[in-house]
């Protein structure tokens, strides 16, 4: 009798500790799954925020300002890349000239107001210079830094998307001592004190892929071999200690009842 009542004890005590187990468990595999979906959405961010700065990294690199007196504007290259199409805008109007083919690393070009817009400032809240970059993007940047990108397609009503911030890198002043007479691009920059900005990527457009993420160890709740229960997690210690002694309790109570 008092086997029995020993036998019955254990199996409470056994079933107990299995529960006890078990939710240890699950809590163990939950904690894992919350860790790694954080882990995945912090590694996406890292991805997304490469992937952007790869993007705008030459067009962050192109200045626009009006000129001393306020009478022009000019648009400095500061980047390893050349860019092309340019085109400057004061208030809405398009500048002299129409457009500027070919802006090399380094170089600068001058842009004024058409015959009947002269005699007045420009108001450097309205200027703004187009350009495309080596990659294919066409870009507006502002005299006050915002860049945009142009997301309609070639040959439509120009449309543009969002403002971003550009990358901010150290001022490096153009020199305005030779100029070209034709597009009012200039070369007035030393060869060895031209800016060694970053490139904007292959020419195809495409951004190049981020490196991958660091394998991630083994731990936590996941054992490689250790007979684990879903990602993340394995059986708890105690779970299976109180499923062995309840089995223990139960085949000692069958025994004695035969």
């Amino acid at each position: 009798m008092i086997g029995t009542l020993i036998a019955l004890l254990g199996l409470v005590v056994s079933v107990a500790t299995a529960v006890v187990g078990y939710r240890h468990g699950h809590r163990a595999e939950r904690a894992q799954q919350i860790h790694d979906e954080r882990e995945e959405q912090s590694r996406r961010q890292r991805e997304e925020e490469a992937e952007r700065a790869a993007r705008i990294r030459q067009a962050s690199w192109i200045s626009v300002h009006p000129e001393a007196g306020g009478r022009g504007v000019v648009v400095y290259n500061g980047s390893s890349q050349p860019v092309s199409g340019l085109r400057a805008l004061a208030d809405g109007d398009v500048l002299r000239p129409a457009r500027v083919r070919l802006l090399t690393p380094g170089e600068y070009a001058t842009f004024v107001p058409s015959a009947d817009a002269t005699g007045r400032d420009l108001d450097p809240s309205g200027v703004a210079v187009e350009f495309t970059d080596v990659a294919g993007r066409t870009w507006r940047r502002t005299a006050e830094g915002t860049l945009y990108e142009r997301v309609s397609p070639e040959g439509a009503p120009p449309r543009w998307g969002p403002p971003m911030a550009p990358l901010v890198e150290p001022y490096r002043s153009p020199h305005t001592e030779s100029r070209r007479e034709d597009t009012g691009a200039g070369h007035g920059i030393p060869e060895t004190e031209r800016p060694t900005g970053p490139p904007s990527g292959p020419l195809g457009g495409s951004t190049p892929p981020a490196p991958p993420p660091p394998a991630r160890q083994a731990g936590g709740g996941a054992q490689a071999g250790g007979g684990g229960r879903g990602r993340g997690g394995s059986w708890s210690p105690l779970f299976v200690l109180g499923c062995l002694g309840a089995v223990a309790a139960l085949a000692y109570l069958v025994a004695r009842l035969v």
